[in-house]
């Protein structure tokens, strides 16, 4: 299951000032309607991003859980805007990107195989990183998020809506894997991403022999 970024409404107050009841029904069948149409969207196997998609590049507000520079091994040390994952992008890495936020139910429930993968594909070569719309406001809530998540050590950039503009990307969690600075795979939450890591592995490594 996906959540949207639809923006929330805020609750009535009491003594006249709440919505009519005919508009929350409306409202209601109108969230209803949109949730069936993404069920069907997502079911019918259409990928978030078509794949040979160019990565958009990323300007981040700032980062938690980044190394500075360009290394995205994985630390515990909390880095600023200096940060660069489009320089990690253009080396021609494998990127594994997690499309979050941290008042996500669904997003939170992924971590432990993101994490499995991370651990499973980081020696490999690949990089993980999440990023997030939200702003420098919510960096304590995307600390609680990483702190609620166990292993989740790879860096997560907030302010990122350019990113997910560029992209399109209307639901999280949205999982896409670049390679070579393009889209290989991209898929929603409870998607199967392992097949398609390594497939990226083995394409990103035939590229660097050839390169050779």
């Amino acid at each position: 299951m996906e959540s949207d970024y639809s923006s929330q409404e805020g609750a009535s107050q009491p003594g006249g000032g709440g919505i009519p009841t005919p508009l929350v029904i409306l409202g209601v069948f109108a969230v209803a309607l949109a949730a069936v149409l993404w069920r069907t969207d997502t079911s019918a196997g259409r990928p978030p991003v078509p794949s040979g998609t160019s990565w958009p590049g990323v300007q981040a507000d700032g980062w938690l859980n980044a190394p500075a520079g360009d290394d995205v091994a994985g630390s515990d040390d909390v880095a600023g805007s200096d940060f660069d994952i489009n320089a990690v992008v253009n080396s021609g890495d494998v990127v594994f990107v997690d499309c979050m936020a941290s008042w996500c139910g669904p997003c939170l429930a992924e971590m432990p195989r993101i994490v499995e993968a991370a651990d499973a594909y980081r020696p490999l070569g690949v990089q993980f990183v999440s990023l997030s719309m939200e702003t420098e406001r919510d960096v304590q809530k995307l600390q609680d998020f990483l702190d609620a998540s166990p292993g989740a050590n790879w860096p997560l950039g907030y302010g990122c809506k350019g990113f997910f503009d560029r992209l399109g990307i209307q639901g999280i969690p949205t999982f896409i894997i670049f390679v070579d600075g393009q889209v290989s795979w991209s898929g929603y939450g409870g998607q199967n991403f392992t097949n398609a890591l390594d497939a990226a592995v083995a394409v990103g490594r035939s590229g660097r022999k050839s390169g050779q």
